[in-house]
């Protein structure tokens, strides 16, 4: 399982994502960044049907969305279920 976090570099990264990314961090969940201003990332994100950023998923190690949030952020337990550990 991965948890990728879309974002748009050139808006930034806001106050609310970069509380939950402190908060995965503390939790011990490892994430990879996209910024969907940058080619290969804006690929990934359509190929998940990613409108709006940010934007939190949990995919399986085969690539296929687990779990997707991407108008409002979720919080750690909730990602924490989705990876199975509840």
């Amino acid at each position: 399982m991965e948890i990728k976090v879309f974002y748009h570099a050139s808006a930034g990264v806001n106050e609310e994502l970069q509380l939950l990314l402190d908060q995965m961090t503390e939790a011990n969940l490892e994430y990879s960044l996209f910024n969907v201003d940058e080619p290969d990332a804006a690929l990934s994100a359509e190929a998940l049907d990613i409108v709006d950023t940010p934007a939190i998923v949990v995919t399986r190690s085969d690539g296929a969305p687990v779990h997707i949030w991407q108008h409002s952020l979720p919080q750690v337990p909730n990602i924490s279920a989705a990876l199975g550990r509840i």
